[in-house]
């Protein structure tokens, strides 16, 4: 008899993503924080910097978006530091 299978943490956080941007088109929004944090744990204990980083700036942007900017803050000042420190590359 074949082990249970755990479950792909990539697919998991993914399919919570998709449920927030879901739930958020269609108006239904009491879930999207907990589906976007949800996705959020899943990618920063896996360590998957990309995939948790995609996610904070869509929950960010539907956070600006639903009028409460202040909650994304934290999150849009982390990028405009890392703007601040980006170099140019000559054309």
């Amino acid at each position: 008899m074949d082990a249970p299978r755990r479950p792909n943490p990539l697919l998991q956080g993914h399919a919570l993503r998709f449920r927030a941007q879901i739930d958020a088109s269609r108006g239904q929004e009491e879930h999207v924080d907990d589906a976007f944090a949800g996705a959020e744990t899943i990618f920063r204990e896996t360590r998957m910097p990309f995939h948790l980083g995609v996610t904070l700036l869509e929950h960010g942007e539907w956070l600006t978006g639903t009028g409460r900017p202040d909650e994304a803050r934290p999150w849009l000042d982390r990028v405009d530091a890392l703007e601040a420190t980006r170099t140019t590359v000559p054309a």
